[in-house]
């Protein structure tokens, strides 16, 4: 399975991951896939 972030728009190609959106991530993830754990992300 393949999860992934929200989308936003960019000034210039970035494939680093953004650290402040972790929680969100997490938080989302875990509505659908309930033992997931931090460290699997």
């Amino acid at each position: 399975m393949k999860l992934g972030a929200d989308t936003e728009y960019v000034d210039n190609e970035n494939y680093n991951i953004n650290e402040n959106k972790n929680e969100k991530f997490y938080q989302s993830i875990v509505k659908y896939l309930p033992w997931i754990g931090r460290k699997d992300i």
